[in-house]
């Protein structure tokens, strides 16, 4: 199987995430909005803080108060909610180097970050 540049897979480091918690989470987007635990551009925009993420995931300051938007949907956007999330490359399938900061991924070319993800995560087990 080839595996995918990081640009396909919509790779994000360790960086871009953020480190004072492992993994994506809508609590940690930009597009979250903390007093109605909704996102800015989900077509149905309830979201559970803590335990849901999409493909949309950009680490930022959440907004404190703001109407959604409502451009595109869960499916779309790959909305997963559950005990799966956070979602990071230590806790996805393709991740091949158990315990280690950075290694391989059977998908996605070249060195991924532990804390990394990208959009073709699949929760381990």
């Amino acid at each position: 199987m080839n595996k995918l540049s990081k640009a396909v897979a919509g790779y994000l480091s360790a960086k871009l995430i953020g480190t004072e918690q492992l993994g994506t989470s809508c609590q940690k987007c930009r597009d979250f909005i903390k007093s109605s635990s909704e996102c800015l551009i989900l077509t149905e925009p309830k979201v559970d803080a803590e335990h849901g993420t999409c493909t949309a995931f950009l680490r930022g300051e959440p907004y404190t108060n703001a109407k959604p938007l409502k451009l595109v949907s869960k499916e779309v956007m790959g909305y997963i909610e559950g005990p799966e999330v956070p979602t990071y490359c230590g806790r996805c399938e393709y991740y091949t180097e158990s315990g280690r900061l950075s290694g391989a991924c059977e998908r996605v070319e070249g060195f991924v970050d532990f804390g990394g993800c990208c959009n073709i995560y699949e929760a381990k087990g």
